[in-house]
Formats: C-alpha cells, sequence, structure tokens
C-alpha cells in the first residue's frame, strides 16, 4: 500500500468536522490536541492528523504531536514550503520550524 503525503489542512476543514467517527484520521490520544488549536490548523501524515500548524511573522510553526522520523520531516518541511510560498510570496519557503514532538 502506498502511504499518503504530507498534507495541511485549512482552518475549520471540512475532513476534522464532519466525520461522526473522527478516529479515522484523528488517534483517539491527539484529540484533545486538536481542539487546543481554536482554528484546527492540522496536518496529515499517510492520511491521519498528526500535529498542529500556524503562520507567525512569515514564518510555518509546525507543532507535531509525537517525535517525527527523518522521511516524514523531510515531507513535513517540503509540502510546508509550498503552502508557505502560496499563503505568502514574500515569505522564504524554506522557513518551515518544526518543533519537538
Amino acid at each position: 500500500m502506498t502511504p499518503a503525503p504530507a498534507r495541511f489542512l485549512p482552518l475549520f476543514d471540512n475532513v476534522i468536522l464532519a466525520h461522526a467517527d473522527r478516529s479515522r484520521i484523528v488517534a483517539p490520544d491527539h484529540r484533545n490536541l486538536v481542539y487546543r488549536d481554536r482554528l484546527m490548523r492540522t496536518f496529515l501524515l499517510d492520511g491521519f492528523v498528526a500535529g498542529t500548524w500556524r503562520i507567525d511573522a512569515g514564518s510555518l510553526e509546525l507543532r507535531p504531536f509525537e517525535p517525527l522520523s527523518t522521511e516524514d520531516r523531510e515531507a513535513l518541511i517540503e509540502e510546508g514550503g509550498r503552502v508557505l510560498a502560496f499563503v505568502d510570496r514574500s515569505a522564504d519557503p524554506e522557513d518551515v520550524e518544526i518543533a519537538p514532538g
């Protein structure tokens, strides 16, 4: 089976809000962490919510729920750079920061 690529969900995305059974994409231990961010800005790794994100002063800050593999870090930095360039054209797409998980 091919793993799903890293993806960033927008604020209040329907994927997070609409499912009656959110365990299909949000692990039970991560559910409260998702809702700590009032805007529910999340990112997915292999189809599951793996952390939250925010853009502050031209920088994309990622807060993973658990430690990330090197492969996942690289995928998030690559995809995060595209998101940052899309949201703020004056931002440096390499300005993606990942907090310890």
